[in-house]
């Protein structure tokens, strides 16, 4: 398990380091993991018939794109009030999202 543990978190400290250097904001974010080990799985089996281990699991979620450009302005109106029209997506919204995909996808592929 500490093997695989290991090779999950490859160079994340040193990657979350020079991200904070250059400047971008980022997310810690985590949850229980549980997992029961057996007799065979343990180094010291003597008298042991297998335990329940208890791990945090953790990723840092680095924001690599500026949202300071978006609107912060908190609603104007009651919403449960506006049309369903209002939040269906028209062509050029659709054509932005899919640009905007676009291009995250290529920068995880070039990472």
């Amino acid at each position: 398990m500490l093997d695989t543990m290991t090779s999950i978190s490859g160079t994340f400290n040193s990657k979350l380091i020079d991200s904070l250097k250059s400047g971008k904001c980022f997310r810690i974010v985590g949850d229980n993991i549980n997992f029961k080990m057996g007799v065979s799985q343990e180094r010291k089996s003597v008298g042991k018939v297998g335990h329940i281990q208890h791990w945090f699991g953790s990723a840092a979620i680095v924001q690599n794109v500026n949202f300071q450009a978006m609107d912060n302005n908190i609603p104007h109106c009651d919403l449960r009030l506006l049309l369903t029209e209002t939040f269906i997506i028209c062509e050029e919204e659709l054509q932005e999202i899919s640009n905007n995909f676009s291009v995250l996808s290529s920068r995880v592929l070039v990472e």
